[in-house]
């Protein structure tokens, strides 16, 4: 999968796509305890193989944005994921394509 990290002026985002736990930790030695403010959560919220706990507590990140089918077939997001999410040390924003149909975000 393709991983991006945009940066501009007033922050950053982190898409992960369907990156998995090794991905994972090839984005963490890169930010070097850089955080996120907003994170595209990996593959729609699924607890299996991404979204760990130890990730989430790295990025901490602001804003969390899952991609994903309103009720579809695989369960996504996943409980786990949601759980981790809302569980770091931050406060993070929870924003749901199943929940709300599209997401736009300006960065001004």
């Amino acid at each position: 999968s393709l991983v991006v990290l945009m940066k501009v002026q007033e922050g950053n985002a982190l898409f992960m796509a369907d990156a998995g736990e090794m991905a994972e930790r090839r984005v963490e030695e890169y930010l070097n305890g850089e955080q996120i403010d907003i994170y595209q959560v990996a593959h729609h919220g699924s607890a299996n193989g991404t979204n760990t706990e130890d990730f989430i507590e790295t990025i901490r990140p602001k804003m969390a944005v899952i991609s994903c089918g309103y009720k579809n077939s695989y369960n996504h997001p996943h409980k786990e994921t949601i759980e981790r999410l809302t569980q770091t040390s931050s406060a993070v924003m929870i924003l749901r394509t199943d929940e709300s149909g599209r997401i736009s975000i300006k960065i001004d």
